[in-house]
């Protein structure tokens, strides 16, 4: 979740950079998400597969199985869900300020 929040933030922050220039507050959101995509899916993407090996493989009997399995699914779903929640709604609560 942390990551996700940066990722706002980061969006957030462009986007009142963009608005000292003169722009309007739509335009200047549309032009920083257009600009942070890229690096936003770049990182949420890497965090998501290096999730994986920790979610898939520790499938069967072992020591700490189950608990390795716990936290490798909270992270792996933690960082789904705000990397959605992210992408969809960082313009809808940038306009409601």
């Amino acid at each position: 979740m942390v990551s996700q929040q940066k990722n706002s933030i980061l969006i957030v922050d462009y986007a009142n950079q963009i608005r000292t220039t003169g722009k309007k507050i739509e335009d200047s959101v549309k032009e920083a998400c257009e600009l942070r995509f890229r690096p936003i899916m770049m990182t949420s993407i890497s965090t998501m597969i290096a999730m994986l090996p920790l979610v898939i493989g520790n499938i069967g009997p072992g020591a700490g199985e189950a608990s390795r399995l716990a936290v490798g699914n909270y992270t792996w779903g933690d960082d789904n869900f705000y990397f959605l929640y992210t992408l969809c709604n960082s313009n809808n609560v940038f306009n409601t300020r």
